[in-house]
């Protein structure tokens, strides 16, 4: 089972005990787009919101009543915020790039989306980056797309300079 929070000042919504599947609908497929998301009655957006995903077991109603829910989800679950953005991450990547469409950030550059092999390590280095890495690997997306002639170290160095202003 899979739990989740989501944090924008002074907003705070807290979802539990859903599938891969619903997760993946729900949030983590238009969070790795970039895509503003409906969840909870609100709308989130990925650049100002934290998420957080805990994989956990399934948490009884009756515990959940209160505010305890969160606290408990944390204590017996493993935080796959991380795991879980790269994964959808990598699959938008590859879905447009098996697709033909443009992959995130390619509007915005006009170029064509990663190769798979390109979306595969995209989604790996995604992972070690943090918490904040969304707006780095869409930056160092862009420079690799728009700088074929750098190699993706010089890029990513791009990439950074871009994001840290």
């Amino acid at each position: 089972m899979y739990h989740v929070e989501l944090r924008q000042f002074p907003h705070n919504f807290c979802r539990f005990n859903l599938t891969e599947a619903e997760l993946r609908e729900a949030v983590l497929d238009g969070w790795a787009r970039g895509e503003w998301i409906e969840f909870g009655e609100r709308k989130w957006n990925p650049q100002q919101a934290k998420l957080i995903v805990i994989e956990g077991p399934h948490i009884p109603l009756e515990q959940l009543s209160m505010g305890r829910g969160w606290r408990i989800v944390e204590r017996e679950g493993k935080d796959v915020t991380e795991r879980m953005i790269a994964a959808a991450y990598a699959s938008a990547s590859v879905a447009g790039s098996a697709t033909g469409n443009q992959s995130i950030g390619s509007e915005a550059a006009g170029s064509p989306s990663l190769d798979p092999a390109l979306a595969s390590l995209a989604a790996e280095l995604f992972g070690l980056l943090g918490e904040d890495a969304l707006p780095l690997m869409r930056a160092w997306q862009l420079a690799l797309e728009g700088h074929s002639e750098r190699t993706p170290s010089e890029c990513l160095a791009l990439a950074e300079g871009l994001v840290r202003g």
